[in-house]
């Protein structure tokens, strides 16, 4: 658990170094704009997000709508700690897609296999789900990213 606190507390360093910083030409940076970010011992740019791993960036994208820890609330997706062996669309108050209603009713239970065909490709699992996340089409990050996703969703 320590280490997605602390890469989640990178990626708001990150965010944050970026947003503040000045252009290379010592303009500040346009609204919505992230400028290059340069040190003293270097004068070339920075670019934080080109040092994560392909897992690391996925999880990144995860953790734009969704929370881990146990008990935490629920963003725009909802918890995803304990989904493995969780049967799908089943936290109480929670508002899913009908179709993903539909999958919690046939008895749907997430697991590695049955998230592994999801995450590649969610829209056909879920084929009108609200998730916008387009999947992961590459198998090797697939392959990576399962043991992660069920490490950080299994934390106490």
């Amino acid at each position: 658990m320590r280490h997605v606190l602390a890469f989640s507390a990178f990626l708001t360093f990150a965010s944050a170094a970026g947003a503040f910083a000045q252009q290379t030409d010592g303009q500040p940076a346009a609204p919505g704009q992230m400028a290059a970010v340069t040190t003293p011992e270097s004068s070339a740019p920075s670019d934080a997000a080109a040092e994560l791993t392909p897992v690391q960036k996925t999880f990144a994208q995860c953790q734009a709508c969704h929370t881990f820890e146990k008990g935490a609330k629920t963003l725009i997706g909802p918890n995803l700690h304990g989904v493995f062996g969780r049967r799908a669309a089943s936290i109480e108050g929670y508002r899913y897609s009908v179709n993903m209603k539909q999958l919690g009713e046939t008895g749907h239970v997430w697991s590695e296999d049955t998230l592994r065909p999801y995450l590649t490709n969610p829209r056909a699992i879920v084929p009108k789900t609200a998730m916008r996340f387009p999947g992961i089409p590459n198998e090797q990050v697939l392959n990576e990213f399962l043991p992660f996703l069920k490490e950080v969703t299994s934390a106490p």
